[in-house]
C-alpha cells in the first residue's frame, strides 16, 4: 500500500481582503536536514526540516512565505492577515497602488525580488503605463535619454521619464560619450557627522559610533576626500593629545567611541619610553 501523499501548507490571501484559503504543497522527499516540497506550477523548493518540525511553520523565500506543517486556523471573515497586515499585504497594497519596486524597496526595504513574488502569487497586473512595451516605444525612450544625458540630467530624473533601465543608461552615456557632470556634494562639519552616527546607549555611560567603516576602524567622512579615524579624533579630544600606536576601547563595548573609554599604547604600557614621555609632556602643556 502506497504512503498517504505529505504536504506543506500555505494560508492565502486570496483576494487580500480576508478571504483566506490554504494552499497545500506536495513534500517529494526528507532528509535528516530538508524537506523537499513543489510549489504550483512546478518549481521546485526546500526548507530546513530541523527548523520546520521544531517551530511547526517556517518563512520561504525573498518572499517570506509562511509555511506550516499541518493545517493552519483559518482567520475569521474579513481578517486581513495572520497579524494584520503582514509584510506581504503591505506590499501588495503599494503594488495595487501602482507603486514601482524602486517605491516598495524605498517605503518598506523589500527587495525587488519579493516585489515581484507578491505581484505573482496575487496576480497583480502591471499599471497600463508600465505594461511591456514595443520596439517604437523603446526607441522613443533611448531617444529622449539620450538628450536628457547631454542636458545633463541625472539618472534618477532620465529613470523617472523614460524608464530606461540603470544599465541602458549607462550604455547611451557610453555610446554618446558623455561624461558624468560634476556636481557638489555637501559637506558637514565634524561635529555635525559625529552627531549623526554617535548614539547613546541605553543607560547613558556610553556612546557607539554606527555610520561608515573601513575594516574594523571607525571612520569618520567629511566631505569626498578628508576622512578622520573617529577613535583618533574622540580620544585627542579627551585627553589634549594625538594618540600614539593603536586605540582600543576599556570599557569591553567594541563600537564605544567615547574618549574617556580609549587608551592608546601609552596608557596601556606599551609604547616606547620616548614616546611616553612626549605625551605626558603634550597633556601637561594641554592641561
Amino acid at each position: 500500500m502506497a504512503d498517504a501523499p505529505e504536504y506543506l501548507y500555505e494560508l492565502w490571501n486570496s483576494d487580500g481582503l480576508g478571504t483566506w484559503k490554504i494552499l497545500r504543497h506536495p513534500i517529494e522527499k526528507k532528509t535528516a536536514c530538508r524537506i523537499f516540497f513543489t510549489y504550483p506550477g512546478g518549481r521546485r523548493a526546500a526548507v530546513s526540516r530541523q527548523r520546520l518540525e521544531a517551530a511547526g511553520v517556517i518563512h520561504h523565500g525573498t518572499a517570506r512565505r509562511r509555511l506550516h506543517l499541518t493545517p493552519p486556523d483559518i482567520p475569521g471573515p474579513g481578517t486581513a492577515s495572520e497579524s494584520a497586515p503582514t509584510r506581504e499585504d503591505q506590499i501588495a497594497e503599494l503594488l495595487r497602488a501602482g507603486a514601482t519596486y524602486r517605491d516598495v524597496e524605498r517605503q518598506l526595504g523589500a527587495a525587488w525580488a519579493e516585489a515581484r513574488q507578491v505581484r505573482v502569487d496575487r496576480a497583480i497586473p502591471f499599471p497600463p503605463g508600465r505594461a511591456k512595451r514595443f520596439r517604437a516605444e523603446l526607441d522613443a525612450a533611448d531617444q529622449a535619454a539620450a538628450r536628457m544625458l547631454l542636458a545633463g540630467a541625472s539618472v534618477e530624473d532620465i529613470y523617472t521619464e523614460t524608464r530606461c533601465s540603470l544599465t541602458r543608461i549607462a550604455a547611451l552615456r557610453r555610446e554618446l560619450g558623455s561624461r558624468v557632470p560634476a556636481r557638489p556634494r555637501p559637506r558637514r562639519a565634524v561635529d555635525e557627522v559625529l552627531a549623526l552616527y554617535t548614539r547613546a546607549t541605553a543607560d547613558g555611560g556610553h556612546q557607539q559610533w554606527t555610520g561608515p567603516r573601513r575594516g574594523r576602524t571607525k571612520v569618520l567622512i567629511q566631505g569626498r576626500t578628508q576622512r578622520f579615524n573617529v577613535r583618533h579624533l574622540t580620544f585627542e579630544r579627551a585627553h589634549g593629545r594625538p594618540p600614539t600606536g593603536r586605540v582600543r576601547s576599556t570599557c569591553g563595548l567594541t563600537d564605544c567611541i567615547t574618549g574617556t573609554h580609549l587608551a592608546d599604547a601609552v596608557i596601556r604600557g606599551t609604547a616606547p619610553a620616548t614616546a611616553t614621555a612626549t605625551a605626558t609632556a603634550t597633556e601637561r602643556t594641554s592641561s
